[in-house]
């Protein structure tokens, strides 16, 4: 069934978890008179706020019908009344009164006004003077949060990805992205290359731009390196084997050097126990490993081996 899309005014939250976003309350449909039960992830909103809603009707046995919200964006308000709610809501203070006699002053322009003249609020009839302050810092808060939301949200990134990001880089979000979406891969978890490259593409950022600057990154030590995860069908056809060696102390720095020389060799593990190290080799075939294994063997000051082959990987993160 397809998803059913609705916009309006988040009105109430009766549960919002600030760990994971996950949000209990009414919405007020534009179209509708009586508010609606939603529940779902919505991170970084609050009541007032203008939303619109992705998801899917479900009757709950408990509490009767709701709206399940499988994603939203963040919207501007575009009815008086949304307005008025939207002021209410944020900031102490405020409150519908008040918010009401903003919007009944300058209607439409009411946000505008907000943002460019603040200091003609001080017209509004019985609009307390000391709350002038607190409302522009708290417009401004709210909308750097909200420009970059919808501006990440209009990127294709999902509200739990765009939260991480605001999370990271704060008001300079919309900056940070515009300037260097490749930042996301190595500072947001859960974003890798291929995720940032396609932003990239959708910021019109050309390839050639992008290899100049993981150039840079190269020269600037903030990329170290590369990892490559190979298909199961290239896996198949290889064969691991862990080697556990006992190292004779005085030559264990000799050691480690000559298997890290050693094309096959994947990874070196100093241990505490019986062995002193473990060394993870990667080879075509049988004969090959075997001639590796021999090789290792002969380096000056391995005093011991014992040798296991993986015959298969159950599960690998």
């Amino acid at each position: 069934m397809a998803q059913q899309t609705l916009v309006g005014t988040l009105e109430h939250i009766t549960y919002q978890n600030p760990e994971n976003g996950f949000l209990v309350g009414r919405f007020l449909c534009d179209d509708l008179k009586l508010p609606i039960a939603i529940r779902g992830t919505l991170l970084n909103v609050r009541p007032g706020e203008t939303l619109r809603l992705h998801g899917d009707w479900e009757e709950h046995p408990q509490y009767g019908r709701q709206f399940k919200v499988l994603s939203y964006e963040l919207s501007q308000p575009t009815t008086l009344e949304g307005m008025e709610r939207y002021l209410a809501a944020m900031v102490e203070g405020i409150g519908p009164t008040i918010a009401r006699r903003i919007v009944k002053t300058f209607g439409p322009r009411t946000f505008e006004i907000i943002d460019t003249q603040p200091n003609l609020l001080l017209e509004v009839p019985r609009f307390p003077a000391r709350l002038l302050e607190p409302l522009q810092a708290a417009w401004q808060e709210h909308r750097g949060v909200r420009d970059a939301l919808v501006y990440l949200h209009g990127l294709g990134i999902s509200a739990t990805f765009a939260d991480r990001i605001f999370q990271a880089y704060g008001i300079a979000t919309v900056q940070t992205v515009k300037s260097n979406p490749y930042r996301l891969a190595m500072d947001i978890k859960g974003i890798g290359f291929r995720t940032a490259d396609g932003i990239a593409r959708k910021l019109g950022i050309a390839r050639t731009t992008v290899a100049e600057r993981i150039r840079r990154l190269e020269h600037d030590g903030v990329i170290n390196g590369y990892t490559v995860r190979v298909t199961d069908a290239f896996a198949r056809h290889r064969i691991t084997a862990h080697v556990l060696l006992n190292v004779n102390a005085k030559r264990s720095d000799r050691v480690v050097r000559e298997l890290e020389a050693s094309p096959h060799v994947r990874a070196v593990y100093a241990l505490s126990g019986v062995f002193d190290y473990e060394v993870a080799v990667d080879a075509g075939s049988t004969q090959e490993i075997d001639g590796i294994l021999d090789a290792i063997g002969r380096i000056e000051g391995i005093e011991r081996t014992q040798t296991s082959i993986v015959l298969s990987v159950k599960f690998e993160r």
